[in-house]
């Protein structure tokens, strides 16, 4: 919250943050929105700043704690984003996951990554637009530039699932 006031001098006009699963759902279908979140969206929606929404990460009421692989899983992963958008209509802007193909993906969804996020961005995608079309949806979230990886996602129909593809070079040894 403190930085917001410096992020409207500097013209900065979104910021890309996470609003955890698991905190916001603590109960299994029940939705509740801590008051820190409360402050920091209603601190950024007041300064006109767009927040893009990583959905992240587990939550233990689905899969184990792990990421979710099963059908059940994933649908309660779609219906979390469906809630954040119901509850913040500010957000027009979510990505799903964080580096999956890196080292925030645990558990059976790991033995096929890219299958799994495929079923993943699917079925959050159709939650997503089915709720507010507008909203873009950005997938891939790649942890370097993993073009096998993202190749299976698009071959699999993933590239029809996502209005924009981000991926996080981490090009710190090598130039541009």
């Amino acid at each position: 919250l403190n930085l917001i006031p410096s992020l409207t001098d500097g013209r900065i006009a979104d910021v890309r943050d996470e609003l955890y699963w698991e905190i916001v759902e603590p109960v299994p279908g029940q939705f509740s929105w801590p008051a820190n979140y409360e402050r920091y969206m209603s601190a950024l929606k007041d300064a006109g700043i767009n927040p893009l929404i990583e959905l992240t990460f587990e939550n233990s009421h689905y899969d184990g704690g792990q990421t979710p692989y099963t059908d059940a899983g994933i649908a309660a992963y779609a219906h979390y984003a469906t809630s954040l958008l119901a509850h913040y209509p500010q957000i027009k802007t979510l990505e799903v996951w964080n580096e999956y193909n890196g080292s925030f993906a645990k558990g059976p969804a790991t033995q096929d990554r890219a299958g799994t996020y495929t079923r993943m961005l699917r079925a959050t995608y159709a939650a997503v637009t089915a709720l507010r079309p507008a909203v873009t949806v950005v997938g891939g979230a790649t942890a370097g530039v993993p073009l096998p990886y993202l190749e299976k996602i698009f071959a699999a129909g993933g590239l029809a699932k996502l209005d924009a593809v981000s991926i996080h070079p981490y090009r710190t040894h090598f130039s541009p």
